[in-house]
């Protein structure tokens, strides 16, 4: 039983640990372009509160909610992976 155990986790073992790999890759690359995309909506959202433009600025911050929502969803993910992993192994 502990043979047939092993030879079944052992392919689900090597896809979480590859889309572990990935989800790491897609979080860093994440970070780099929301570092950058915030701070242009950070600017765009300043320069529309001086132009007083509140539908601009609603939607600026809107889109960086949104940004923050997808950089935790995916830090989220990584730790099901993660957990799953631990509790295969």
């Amino acid at each position: 039983m502990k043979v047939i155990k092993k030879i079944v986790t052992f392919p689900i073992i090597i896809v979480l640990g590859i889309l572990s790999w990935l989800i790491d890759l897609i979080i860093k690359a994440e970070c780099w372009v929301a570092g950058v995309g915030f701070l242009l909506l950070a600017i765009l959202a300043i320069l529309a509160i001086i132009k007083q433009q509140w539908i601009q600025v609603g939607i600026f911050a809107g889109l960086a909610g949104l940004g923050v929502i997808l950089l935790v969803l995916s830090a989220n993910i990584q730790i099901w992976i993660e957990s799953g992993l631990e509790r295969l192994k």
